[in-house]
């Protein structure tokens, strides 16, 4: 588990450091003061730079390239925004590193034709590439994950910045140990992807327990994949049964606050043990009724399968949602902090359970 965190030469951090992270942790802060980018960080870290993983990061800010080919144009992510200062020359590096070092991830440009590449195996990726591409690689991306050099997951890059992740390897970590939860999940196609990984790893209970929790009687969930509609307003395909009913009922008929907690406990179940979840906007759609329920189903399920979970906020309810909690039950203090981002310092502020208790009881404005 991460337990500290330090970004240096990553997007727009020269240099930042997160102290007492713990199970859960909560990241506030005025707009564009990195929270995306310390979630990218962690999932890149995380992930073992998976490629997937760093195409995923790219094109998501819309940091893509359209380079010609041989087999007609390729829309490739591009390195460059990645790097503080977004210059792609030799020498450029980002490093990513968890307590003690432990786990870390640095990654260096060098020159595809210089001295430092020494590989065949990189000297035959260069030509594939060049094959790919129609062009030359003009720098490669040398990835060391965990003090293990990895060379034939070296990137080639293009003149332009770009990078085709088909020739750039996988990385050693699964995927289904790093899960991002996006507006997207609520998609019902994309619940039902995951509703099929969770029943074939046998964890239904895990979605289901929390929704009895939260609406006494419901004891089934069905997907119907004839039905399930490709619009996150449209709940149909989703249904529940309910003790005492002769049949399921549309998910609809309970709300869509609901709905909302039924992807999120989708997106923990179907991220296994010793796993990292990433929740982007964790309250979005959520009345601030339920935001002491939003925490309670997030921290017990964190804490009982062994998910390290970062999700980020702008909302007031949703920090007073997790006093509340952390107050009625303080046995869960422990396992939340609340790390407070700010542009112009080079660490975060952490507050544990305590100090987000007595900010909100006292009116103290703690998002920036």
């Amino acid at each position: 588990m991460i337990e500290t965190l330090t970004i240096e030469g990553f997007r727009r951090f020269e240099q930042y450091r997160l102290e007492g992270i713990r199970r859960v942790n909560l990241l506030v802060g005025r707009n564009n003061c990195g929270k995306s980018t310390v979630l990218e960080a962690v999932r890149l870290l995380a992930s073992s730079f998976d490629t997937d993983v760093l195409n995923d990061v790219c094109t998501r800010r819309g940091e893509v390239v359209t380079v010609p080919g041989e087999n007609g144009d390729r829309r490739l992510p591009v390195l460059a925004h990645l790097f503080h200062g977004h210059e792609l020359v030799a020498g450029a590096c980002f490093h990513i590193k968890s307590v003690n070092e432990r786990h870390e991830l640095k990654v260096a440009m060098l020159d595809a034709h210089g001295d430092e590449v020494v590989d065949q195996s990189i000297r035959d990726r260069r030509a594939e590439f060049a094959q790919l591409v129609g062009q030359l690689p003009r720098l490669l991306a040398q990835v060391v994950v965990d003090k293990q050099e990895c060379p034939k997951r070296a990137v080639p890059v293009t003149q332009e910045g770009g990078f085709s992740p088909g020739l750039a390897g996988r990385s050693r970590a699964p995927l289904a140990n790093v899960r991002l939860v996006t507006p997207e999940v609520l998609l019902p196609k994309a619940m039902g992807t995951m509703w099929d990984h969770v029943v074939t790893a046998s964890r239904k209970a895990r979605v289901v327990k929390p929704l009895s929790d939260l609406v006494p009687g419901i004891d089934d969930l069905h997907f119907s994949l004839r039905h399930l509609a490709v619009d996150h307003r449209d709940l149909g395909g989703v249904e529940v049964h309910v003790a005492g009913e002769d049949k399921f009922l549309p998910l609809g008929n309970f709300g869509e606050g609901l709905y909302r907690l039924l992807a999120l406990s989708l997106s923990i179940a179907a991220t296994d043990e010793d796993g990292t979840l990433l929740i982007d906007e964790i309250d979005t759609g959520l009345h601030y009724s339920i935001m002491e329920d939003l925490w309670r189903l997030v921290i017990h399920q964190a804490v009982a399968h062994d998910i390290q979970v970062f999700a980020t906020t702008h909302s007031r309810d949703c920090l007073d949602g997790l006093a509340r909690l952390c107050r009625n039950e303080p046995q869960h203090a422990a396992n939340v902090s609340v790390q407070k981002l700010d542009r112009g310092l080079r660490k975060a502020v952490a507050l544990d359970a305590s100090d987000v208790i007595i900010a909100a009881e006292q009116d103290i404005e703690v998002r920036g």
